[in-house]
């Protein structure tokens, strides 16, 4: 028996489900990403994201830091924004991040990467957020 999955029309689905959810929202969505001392890969993934909120109207802020002391009081200044409904952290981060990254508010973490987020996955909660 061969099992085909036609990729473009699951795409399509997912992208209509998106846009539905997106256009019953009161307020668009304006996220943040913030990254450490990026490099070309980690430029590429981000211009990546933003390309596509704009494509779907939802704002995007980037805050590019060159020490983990910048990056944290940006991180801060993210969580603590009335504005700003998620965070995304650009990956790879030092370890010497992690606990800071953990105290993003769940309803933010649009990552799922906090501890909480996580732990929510695996216990089988569908809707982490």
């Amino acid at each position: 028996m061969e099992l085909l999955l036609e990729g473009k029309a699951v795409s399509e689905n997912i992208k209509s489900k998106f846009e539905d959810k997106l256009n019953k929202l009161s307020k668009k969505p304006q996220i943040e990403v913030l990254t450490l001392n990026p490099d070309d890969s980690n430029m590429a993934y981000i211009k990546k994201i933003e390309k596509n909120c704009i494509e779907y109207g939802i704002g995007f802020n980037l805050s590019i830091t060159k020490t983990e002391q910048d990056f944290i009081k940006e991180l801060r200044k993210a969580k603590e924004s009335k504005e700003i409904t998620g965070i995304m952290c650009q990956q790879p981060l030092p370890r010497s991040l992690f606990d800071e990254i953990n105290t993003i508010p769940i309803e933010k973490d649009i990552e799922g990467i906090t501890y909480e987020s996580l732990g929510k996955v695996f216990v089988g909660e569908k809707n982490v957020n």
